[in-house]
């Protein structure tokens, strides 16, 4: 696993493994790919709610933003669940970065074609919410975006 972490996503992912672990004895590799993927999607998703909550200045907004989904990428780098970059996209569109969110979208789409979740991808897409666990769904708001980006 070659992906380098800025000093914040290494705090994320300490804490989270501390905690998620702390009640697991796993020695599959994938267990703890999916705790650091899971972690910083978890630091992704607070850096998109501080900027919602937080009283910043846009430059530092578009900084955090850009963070968000950046985390989110080496998420799906660190353990390949498609989800992690159907989130990217929606946080690309999100700041804008519409040709980006199309691509990523796209890439969702690839990787989404014949995967297929084992236990660790499940407990990481039912910690995401609900649509997440129906592949199906997913499949059709990512073309849905993709068409509506297009025109």
């Amino acid at each position: 696993m070659d992906v380098e972490f800025t000093q914040e996503e290494l705090d994320a992912i300490a804490l989270d493994r501390e905690t998620v672990l702390a009640g697991i004895r796993a020695s599959d590799p994938k267990v703890e790919q999916g705790v650091i993927a899971q972690s910083l999607a978890n630091y992704s998703d607070g850096l998109v709610s501080d900027t919602e909550y937080g009283n910043y200045a846009s430059s530092e907004i578009s900084e955090m933003l850009d963070r968000a989904w950046k985390a989110k990428l080496k998420a799906y780098a660190v353990h390949n669940l498609p989800a992690f970059l159907f989130q990217a996209a929606v946080q690309l569109e999100c700041i804008g970065q519409n040709d980006r969110a199309i691509r990523t979208y796209q890439l969702f789409l690839d990787a989404q074609r014949g995967f297929r979740p084992d236990k660790i991808d499940q407990l990481c897409l039912s910690q995401m919410g609900e649509k997440f666990l129906d592949p199906q769904r997913m499949i059709k708001l990512a073309r849905e975006r993709i068409e509506l980006l297009t025109h």
